[in-house]
């Protein structure tokens, strides 16, 4: 398949295909929309992942990246509560080796104290929020470049075919995130980044050779070795 071939495929089925991920420039004007809502005290989920979800989408919105702070499990290994936070949550730890750093890097932990707990009600199965805190001590990011942030950026499944595909084509990195940008109606609604695709081609082709032509030459070196010394025993 050309160059050619290859984009006109990934065109024609963008729009089935590819997630849209709702972003600020899609918010209504008060900032609120039927898929995004504040979190509120007592508000319920069906599990965690349905929590973390909301946690991510209400930080795109509001301009902060997350992560997960604590987990805590019962006897039978079910999550009992687990708190959200902001990305800039805590201290980062004191590093001796700073004073030998001509060019240390950026501080990115401001002690902030934005966060979301639920926990589990054993009757229901469902979690429901007793924390939240919504806010921060430092500034907020732009909406222009929220999906830029390092949490709210993901290669879905389908991306990473479109990659591969772009690749084997001959599609420079930059072509093909110019390329998902058109699909997507704009680079906010992508989900990532070119160093993204980098990154995620050099790890592939790292997989490649561990488990394909090369892992299959090691592996018969391997087996070849075991030939040699059953011989030698006979």
């Amino acid at each position: 398949m050309n160059m050619e071939g290859v984009v006109t495929t990934m065109l024609s089925t963008s729009s089935e295909i590819i997630p849209q991920m709702e972003t600020p420039s899609q918010m209504d004007d008060d900032g609120t929309s039927s898929n995004d809502r504040t979190p509120q005290m007592g508000m319920e989920f069906n599990d965690v992942d349905e929590a973390w979800e909301f946690w991510k989408i209400y930080a795109l919105k509001i301009g902060f990246g997350v992560r997960r702070r604590v987990t805590n499990k019962g006897k039978d290994g079910s999550i009992t509560s687990t708190r959200f936070c902001c990305a800039k949550e805590g201290h980062r730890q004191k590093d001796k080796r700073l004073e030998l750093v001509k060019k240390p890097r950026p501080e990115t932990r401001m002690d902030c104290h934005a966060r979301m707990g639920i926990k589990l009600v054993r009757e229901s199965g469902k979690y429901f929020v007793y924390d939240f805190e919504p806010m921060h001590s430092h500034p907020l990011h732009f909406a222009e470049c929220t999906h830029l942030i390092r949490s709210h950026r993901q290669i879905s499944d389908v991306q990473a075919q479109q990659i591969v595909l772009g690749d084997n084509a001959g599609l420079t990195q930059r072509q093909q995130h110019d390329l998902s940008s058109v699909q997507s109606g704009g680079r906010e609604n992508v989900g990532y980044t070119r160093v993204d695709v980098k990154n995620y081609l050099r790890t592939k082709r790292g997989r490649d050779m561990e488990f394909g032509d090369a892992g299959c030459l090691l592996k018969d070196g391997h087996v070849k070795q075991e030939m040699e010394y059953s011989r030698s025993m006979v």
